[in-house]
């Protein structure tokens, strides 16, 4: 299940636009509020009309507590543009630069650490935060220093803000014409204009249909985000249907068929034997994965096998 932390400056609409997205009223608390949510998907919709289906993201409205950042998969930063706050392209800034000093200085601690005792150093890891600390000294975000597998396997246990994938909710005041927001990307971050209290009011009435239609509001601004979210991770969806139920995991691309099945449980890649595979295509076209076995056109892939959006897979392991 992806995590997303949203998190901005105060007054921006943090909690108007957790409100937005995910249908539960925010708290106004100090303590952070929670809600996980099902998103609809075309293919799984399918699935269930013969199995359960179950696909959830959770939002996390961070509030004070920025801690909780460094568990999050995804940070939404939401910027606001209503109001006095006429400056949004500074305010993403201003949160970007937080994210960088912070990673300078864990960057520097560890260095310092490596120092002092030379044992606790991973092969490769004093030179990889070197270039990690030049990076951030160019005051550039660490998501965009193109790591190798190695490299990421190194930094896995550290809890750098600026290498997470972000997405900008702006925040627009009712009656803004979203065509004509627009201000200079900051580091390539991915932007969605939202109509944040109007939104948040339209999903707390009874009639969200008949007045997303009578305000002229687009798409949901959860299925916005989640084109934004897929595209900034790489991200692809594969299938599994076990008993009666499917679901829906996400995944970045180029995972393998054992680190996929290490996802749903690591017994399952503990004792993996192989993956029975047939892309959603084929079983629309079949009609169910027993047919699509009948004609020969489920695959056995193995280990190494690089998952594809839209396969629907049936692991078999042995534990």
């Amino acid at each position: 299940m992806l995590k997303l932390g949203i998190t901005g400056i105060p007054g921006g609409g943090k909690s108007t636009i957790f409100t937005a997205l995910t249908r539960k009223e925010a708290t106004y608390t100090s303590e952070p509020d929670v809600a996980v949510v099902s998103i609809s998907d075309e293919r799984l919709d399918y699935l269930a009309r013969i199995f359960k289906k179950e696909k959830v993201v959770e939002f996390i409205d961070i509030k004070n507590n920025k801690n909780l950042l460094k568990n999050m998969d995804i940070l939404i930063v939401v910027v606001p543009f209503f109001g006095d706050f006429d400056t949004p392209q500074n305010y993403l800034e201003e949160i970007e630069n937080e994210f960088i000093v912070e990673d300078a200085l864990l960057c520097e601690e560890r260095c310092k650490r490596i120092e002092k005792n030379k044992k606790e150093e991973i092969k490769g890891e004093l030179e990889l935060l070197s270039k990690l600390g030049t990076t951030l000294e160019e005051e550039k975000p660490l998501r965009t220093f193109e790591l190798n597998p190695q490299e990421n396997k190194i930094i896995k246990g550290f809890t750098f803000l600026s290498i997470k994938s972000c997405i900008c909710i702006l925040n627009l005041e009712e009656g803004m014409e979203e065509k004509s927001v627009s201000f200079p990307s900051v580091h390539s971050i991915p932007m969605i204009a939202v109509y944040g209290k109007l939104e948040k009011e339209v999903v707390l009435t009874g009639d969200e249909e008949e007045m997303r239609v009578e305000f002229g509001l687009g798409p949901l601004p959860i299925l916005r985000l989640k084109n934004a979210v897929f595209e900034a991770k790489n991200i692809i969806t594969f299938y599994t249907v076990v008993g009666k139920e499917a679901k829906a995991w996400n995944i970045e691309k180029g995972t393998t068929a054992i680190e996929s099945a290490g996802k749903i449980h690591s017994d399952i890649a503990h004792g993996f034997i192989k993956a029975e595979v047939v892309s959603f295509d084929i079983l629309k076209e079949t009609g169910s994965f027993n047919e699509a076995k009948h004609q020969g056109k489920v695959r056995l892939e193995g280990k190494e096998y690089e998952i594809s959006d839209g396969d629907v897979i049936e692991f078999k392991f042995n534990v």
